[in-house]
């Protein structure tokens, strides 16, 4: 009887929509075109520098791992078929598939989908390539080269929300939504700047893993007012404890102002259930806390009895930072709605932006989050 798939990792199958595979059976296997199977560590490429967070691997058998590490460290040259221990089915396969994918944002050059193939006795895994392996390295060192960039901008930074902060917003800035490409990863997201959310989430696991802050992907469903399709994001352990981040939904396609926003940045299970559901983390994984919560650590958190001094503080540095833009959270849905009356409907955000310096002509429009309390304002000048 074959077992089911792990949760997290069954979790994943949902956006790789399920990652397809056929069986064959080989009349002959040319022993120039088969990598055999030996049991050694993680052989990283020449482009890899840092080293990759693996939660789910560290969720597979042992004999599972072992064929997760021989298919990484000879997938890289494209090998036509490579070889898979005995005693694993084709679901376990199928898991170790989806874990190596999840788990290593610079394989580039694998599709969502492979052939099992038999000769006898033995089973080799055919995969589906999306380009050849001469410019999948050449992609990986491009790649590598702007990940260095941007992690380097953070070697004097001090805590991990810092970096994190910076590398989520230099991601999401540079890269628009394109769901036409369902099937994109780190480099559409980081070269191209076009990507759907499993680019996002694969772009940031590698800035992340770049920056020594673990991660892991995230995959299940996402949506509003009842209408759920699938989706991927991202679980992060910063500063010692676990939070969602959804780069993609930060992306604030057709707002007022396409900046990146944190609405779903470093959340908790509680906060995210309105509208990402589904999905399961890694064993290792709990999203309980909030106190490395974008607003409460840059000082945008509304707890009832700061809102004014807040509220003026985002307001000014919207002012000084030229973003005419600021964004605030709220302890509830309802403390942001009461909130959002005051400033807009009854007049109460004027004297807020005349002490922030800006023109007594100016004026300002909002948006809000009601699962998590945020309230976005747009400021026109």
């Amino acid at each position: 009887m074959k077992k089911k798939l792990t949760s997290a990792i069954a979790a994943a199958v949902l956006v790789l929509m399920l990652c397809s595979c056929s069986a064959g059976v080989l009349d002959t296997v040319p022993a120039d075109r088969i990598n055999p199977i030996t049991d050694a560590g993680f052989i990283e490429p020449d482009f890899v520098f840092e080293k990759t967070t693996r939660l789910l691997y560290e969720q597979l058998s042992q004999t599972e791992q072992l064929f997760y590490r021989h298919f990484y460290n000879t997938v890289f040259s494209h090998p036509e078929y490579i070889a898979v221990p005995g005693g694993l089915d084709d679901e376990k396969v199928q898991r170790v598939f989806i874990s190596l994918k999840y788990d290593n944002p610079r394989l580039l050059c694998l599709k969502n989908s492979y052939k099992l193939m038999t000769f006898g006795d033995l089973v080799f895994i055919r995969p589906d390539y999306t380009c050849s392996a001469k410019t999948c390295t050449e992609r990986a060192q491009t790649l590598t080269e702007k990940v260095f960039d941007l992690v380097s901008a953070t070697a004097q930074m001090t805590d991990d929300v810092s970096k994190e902060i910076y590398l989520h917003d230099a991601l999401v800035g540079g890269c628009g939504y394109d769901a036409s490409n369902p099937g994109s990863n780190a480099y559409d997201a980081l070269i191209s700047g076009k990507a759907a959310c499993g680019g996002y989430a694969m772009g940031m696991k590698l800035l992340l893993d770049a920056a020594g802050i673990r991660s892991a992907a995230v995959s299940g469903n996402a949506g509003t007012d009842g209408k759920f399709s699938p989706h991927m994001w991202l679980c992060v352990n910063a500063d010692g404890f676990w939070y969602h981040l959804d780069p993609t939904w930060n992306d604030p396609v057709g707002a007022e102002k396409e900046i990146p926003v944190h609405a779903w940045f470093n959340a908790s299970d509680r906060e995210m259930k309105a509208t990402h559901r589904d999905y399961t983390l890694p064993k290792s994984v709990k999203c309980n806390s909030v106190s490395a919560d974008y607003y409460r650590k840059t000082g945008l958190y509304c707890d009832g009895d700061n809102n004014a001094a807040v509220i003026e503080a985002a307001l000014k540095r919207a002012f000084s930072e030229q973003t005419d833009f600021a964004e605030l959270k709220f302890d509830s849905a309802d403390e942001m709605k009461l909130a959002a009356k005051e400033l807009f409907d009854d007049g109460g955000i004027r004297p807020y932006l005349t002490d922030a310096g800006f023109e007594a002509n100016a004026s300002a429009v909002y948006s809000e989050v009601s699962s998590m309390g945020v309230l976005y304002i747009y400021i026109n000048r």
